[in-house]
């Protein structure tokens, strides 16, 4: 599945936010250094996970063990530390072209507007189908006739 964010650069007064084509359903801010995401809506759209470490915050999506220890103000992201912006009412916010790279995402600019894609989810091996007492991979074109 593949997820498409949609963030218009300018200086519009209410900066629109897309996924999959849909309207984002968390906050957006228009700064100076670049547009800024409402950090769990954005992880969230783009499968991963935030967690608190230390004082501050883990994204991914399996946490490590143990959990590094992260300064209040910053979220690690792979092994990047971004700065995590708070609005008035509390909330946290990210840039989302560098949360985006962080993850592994795909960021195209078209015109006007950033597309972000989140990371392509991993290959697991063949796809293993349980016929009675043995198993059949489905890459071996052999298993797809009786003999």
């Amino acid at each position: 599945m593949l997820l498409l964010v949609l963030v218009s650069r300018g200086a519009s007064a209410s900066p629109s936010l897309r996924v999959s084509h849909v309207q984002f359903s968390g906050k957006v801010l228009n700064r100076a250094d670049g547009t800024y995401a409402a950090l769990k809506p954005l992880a969230e759209a783009m499968g991963v996970r935030v967690l608190t470490s230390g004082f501050g915050l883990w994204v991914g999506s399996e946490p490590p063990d143990p959990m590094p220890a992260v300064e209040a103000g910053r979220v690690m992201v792979g092994d990047q530390k971004l700065v995590v912006v708070e609005d008035p009412d509390g909330e946290d916010f990210v840039q989302a072209e560098s949360f985006c790279r962080a993850i592994g995402g795909i960021v195209h600019w078209h015109d006007a507007e950033l597309d972000l894609s989140p990371p392509p989810q991993k290959d697991h091996g063949p796809r293993v189908i349980s016929s009675g007492a043995s198993q059949l991979k489905r890459r071996d074109p052999s298993t797809f006739f009786f003999q």
